[in-house]
């Protein structure tokens, strides 16, 4: 399966500094001396050793940049064969590569919001109160509750019907904290604004399901659920979701042995608080459970985690790091320095059976391909979505009985949200001559419904923060409108300032475009004023590579450069990196400027 290293190549890595540190006092050995089926790396004398069996968790450690992704992808590529992986990923991505590896079967690559979940389904054969309660714990655990919190939360979830979701469960404590003591409103608010991101957009299709996939035929397929762009507490509580439904499901139905993959695994294994998997790592070994986890920073992971797995150890980021694992290697201090300075692709082991004594190792190359677009995983995934099933929770009457006597009055108001996109709510009120009570009714009805999204915007004056709504692509079929979008580039908040100030420049008779590209540099806005060319940027982060920007821009051909930032201390920040020579051509302006915007 791997080709071996070259003889030069390991003469080279048995002269390593390490070697010779090493070898002296502790063992290398070799791939005969080891019982097993699945390679983890070649050792001394170019062998191969492998994983000791029965299997127990991995734990790897490495900076970045030292080889971390080669070991996971080889480690899975090698493991997968026979053990079914969930992988749990929290960036980049980078595990979608394994659709073009042949030698892991049947493998599926969910993307957060082609999921499909009811975290208040019980699992089959696990009692529905004894299940309820577990979700109750995790949800206050990971959104910040506490005990009392806790408890309310049970109050409210043993009161939803069979059937209900996380979008019901939100409802149901919006309903709770408004008949709640002060005391008792403070425990739910934050649990209350979690849930309330369930209710629009792309995650109320993940959660509002009555039934979501069946995780019992997918504990035989290799999945990865990718969790990139989501909230740390959201990826927190979907991993801790996902872990706690096999264990619960394995203490009440057959075993079978099932591998997961965490890597930045210090959300969910932290020292710093109890957590469910730091309490049921053992468990999980009982129940044929594998967890393969990886992390930057060992020192903050619990202990019982690390004392209860094999441990890989390449280069290390700081000499913390590196003591920290010496004293989890049984190595002396003094060998910090060598983990320090390890290759890439080099590694310190030491198995928890088999072998006691650390041995130094070099992880085989993973065949690495460019990896895949959105575009792409959706042609080879395209298929293995359709065919997944799921119940969505229909949509009560009564939501489309309180639809039809506003249906005008809606109408009119999401028709305004295209014709007059840069108004914010408070001057829409009072385009649409509504007060501000039916306004705020409206916009909250728009909100849970998902046609409409609301942006939390600030011009950088005094008082200068507002909110705008956004029409989304089912209020727009509401209306039987095509998608509506600002034109733009970026965040929403650059989009609507980049109109925002097209407009203001419009209405004083100037030619603008948007994003206009001049020999293939396109400005912010490009704006004609007194027969120049003039090109418009937004500076709305800490300055920096902004000079470097304006350079560009001048050698495309715009004849001066105006530079947009929200405060004084980025336009002094901006004026000061500014070279001498661009001075004459560049204006640094505040929004409120550019915009008309008083302090008032």
């Amino acid at each position: 399966m791997y080709k071996k290293i070259a003889p030069d190549v390991f003469d080279a890595l048995l002269e390593h500094s390490l070697y010779a540190g090493l070898s002296s006092r502790l063992d290398i050995p070799h791939s005969r001396e080891v019982e097993g089926k699945y390679s983890l790396c070649f050792g001394e004398n170019n062998s191969l050793v492998h994983l000791p069996e029965p299997l127990i968790h991995i734990g790897a450690f490495s900076k970045s940049g030292a080889g971390k992704s080669n070991l996971l992808l080889n480690l899975i590529a090698e493991l997968s064969r026979d053990i079914p992986f969930w992988i749990f990923e929290s960036a980049k991505n980078k595990f979608r590569i394994l659709v073009k590896d042949s030698r892991v079967p049947n493998l599926l690559v969910l993307p957060w919001w082609m999921d499909k979940d009811n975290p208040l389904e019980a699992p089959q054969n696990v009692d529905k109160d004894e299940w309820r309660h577990s979700t109750a714990e995790n949800l206050a655990r990971t959104f910040g509750g506490m005990s009392a919190q806790v408890s309310l939360l049970l109050e409210v979830i043993h009161g939803l019907p069979d059937k209900s979701t996380l979008v019901d469960l939100h409802h149901a404590l919006d309903k709770r904290k408004r008949r709640a003591s002060f005391t008792e409103r403070t425990y739910l608010d934050r649990i209350t604004n979690k849930t309330g991101e369930c209710i629009r957009g792309k995650m109320r299709d993940v959660v509002h399901n009555i039934r979501g996939y069946d995780k019992k035929q997918m504990l035989k397929w290799n999945v990865v659920y990718e969790y990139t762009g989501l909230a740390s507490e959201w990826i927190e509580f979907w991993v801790n979701h996902k872990l706690h439904w096999v264990e619960a499901f394995k203490r009440y139905n057959s075993v079978t042995i099932h591998g997961n993959l965490i890597d930045e695994a210090w959300h969910l294994l932290s020292r710093d608080r109890e957590n469910f998997l730091s309490q049921r790592i053992r468990t999980f070994r009982e129940q044929q459970e594998f967890l393969l986890f990886a992390d930057q920073n060992p020192s903050l992971l619990h202990p019982a985690v690390i004392s209860n797995s094999n441990k890989i150890c390449l280069a290390q980021s700081s000499g913390i790091e590196a003591k920290y694992l010496c004293s989890q290697l049984g190595l002396d201090s003094a060998f910090a320095n060598q983990l320090l300075n390890l290759g890439v692709g080099e590694a310190i082991f030491k198995l928890y059976s088999g072998f006691t004594a650390p041995f130094l190792g070099r992880i085989p190359l993973y065949p690495w391909q460019e990896n895949i677009s959105n575009a792409e995983l959706e042609r080879c995934m395209k298929e293995k979505w359709k065919a997944l099933e799921y119940v969505p929770k229909e949509e009560k009457a009564s939501v489309a009985v309180d639809v039809n006597p506003n249906r005008k009055l809606w109408e009119r108001f999401l028709i305004s949200l295209i014709k007059e996109p840069l108004l914010n709510n408070s001057q829409r009120y009072d385009h649409l001559r509504i007060s501000h009570s039916v306004g705020n009714r409206i916009k909250s009805a728009l909100l849970e419904l998902g046609f409409v999204k609301e942006h939390s915007l600030s011009s950088g004056t005094r008082g200068g923060s507002f909110k705008v709504l956004e029409i989304l692509k089912n209020g727009c079929s509401f209306i039987n409108e095509a998608e509506f979008r600002l034109e733009g580039k970026g965040s929403y908040e650059h989009k609507y300032f980049q109109n925002l100030i097209a407009e203001e420049k419009k209405r004083k008779g100037c030619r603008v475009v948007i994003e206009m590209n001049l020999n293939g540099k396109a400005a912010d806005i490009g704006i004609v004023e007194d027969s120049e060319l003039v090109g418009y940027e937004l500076a709305f982060g800490n300055g920096e590579r902004e000079t470097e920007n304006i350079r560009k821009d001048l050698e495309a051909g715009y004849s001066h450069v105006i530079m947009i930032c929200k405060n004084e201390t980025i336009k002094k920040q901006l004026l000061m990196e500014l070279p001498d020579e661009l001075k004459g051509k560049v204006n640094v302006r505040l929004l409120k400027e550019a915009v008309g915007i008083s302090e008032d």
